[in-house]
């Protein structure tokens, strides 16, 4: 599973070399990512036994992977360099922070259905926040802020 993880990571960033659109790459990533948590509560709400939810969950894995090394690429290219390394801690402790959380929606699956819901519009939310991140393909990255 884990050499999966990497390849799926590896083949992201050559999408991103490829497309040269980091911010539209991340943004597709992560919307997808959130439809396949409401995919999963549409899986959920049927009851079958034969699920496809496990597949549904691996889907989803590969895709926070690939969307948490997009995170580092738009981080470091985005803020100058005074900055950098504090935006870039400052993203890590956020993911760590949702990993946290997520143990909490994996307890609240066990008494309600609507947990992957939750993360979905969290991935949502964050694809359209994301939006109003500048593009930094052919632009100059400042070196330091303009006072």
């Amino acid at each position: 599973m884990l050499y999966t993880l990497t390849l799926f990571s590896v083949m992201t960033f050559m999408l991103c070399v490829w497309t040269k659109q980091h911010k539209a790459v991340f943004v597709v990533i992560v919307v997808l990512n959130g439809l396949s948590c409401f995919v999963a509560v549409g899986l959920a709400a049927k009851d079958e036994e034969d699920s496809l939810i496990p597949y549904v969950g691996h889907v989803s894995s590969f895709l926070i992977s690939a969307s948490f090394n997009m995170m580092w690429l738009g981080t470091t290219e985005t803020f100058p360099n005074k900055i950098r390394y504090a935006a870039v801690g400052l993203c890590c402790c956020s993911a760590r922070l949702g990993s946290l959380l997520s143990v909490v929606l994996v307890r609240l699956g066990l008494f309600f259905r609507f947990p992957a819901g939750i993360a979905g519009v969290a991935f949502l939310l964050a694809a359209g926040l994301s939006l109003w991140l500048p593009e930094t393909l052919n632009v100059r990255l400042p070196a330091k802020f303009k006072t």
